[in-house]
Order: C-alpha cells, then sequence, then structure tokens
C-alpha cells in the first residue's frame, strides 16, 4: 500500500542512487495511478490519491 510521505521524508526518497525530486515522484506516482488505477483495491485507490494530492497539486 502506497504510504503518505512528510516534506523532509519526500525530499530524501532515494530512488536508485540519486535523490528522487518531487517532480520525479509526482511523475512516478501520475504514470502508476495511471497504469493501474482499474486493478487496484479502493484502499490502494484511495491511498494513491492521497499521496498525489498531498505532494503534487
Amino acid at each position: 500500500m502506497l504510504e503518505l510521505l512528510n516534506d523532509q521524508e519526500l525530499d530524501q526518497l532515494m530512488g536508485g542512487a540519486h535523490v528522487t525530486t518531487r517532480i520525479e515522484y509526482c511523475n512516478t506516482l501520475h504514470m502508476l495511478i495511471d497504469n493501474n488505477w482499474d486493478s487496484w483495491s479502493s484502499g490502494e485507490k484511495e491511498s494513491a490519491a492521497a499521496a498525489y494530492f498531498e505532494h503534487c497539486n
């Protein structure tokens, strides 16, 4: 299940060998939502939507 991150956690998020920017995080989250929405449970959808609206709007 996806987890909401606070700003400090998001700033320190590691993506492979480099720190992931907010733009990269939001682009990845958007792609995951686009590609998986129809197959996700309601809980997964709620988590993804909450993460997107918290960090990407």
